[in-house]
């Protein structure tokens, strides 16, 4: 099992979201994730931003050059 280990960053971004709009469930989310993680196992699909929002990939050409 990999060593979980609290880096300074984590630490003021921890900070950070526990002030905002998440506080509620932070704890029991991150302690999920890090469980996880901790197994040496994939994160399920959900911890992978928001299934609503679509992606487009444009192309834009210059002219002239």
């Amino acid at each position: 099992m990999p060593n979980v280990k609290h880096t300074s960053r984590f630490k003021r971004d921890y900070k950070r979201e526990k002030l905002g709009r998440h506080s509620k469930r932070l704890d029991a989310e991150l302690m999920a994730a890090v469980t996880v993680l901790a197994q040496a196992e994939p994160l399920p699909r959900r911890y992978f931003g928001d299934p609503g929002v679509v992606v487009t990939k444009v192309v834009h050409r210059q002219k002239g050059f």
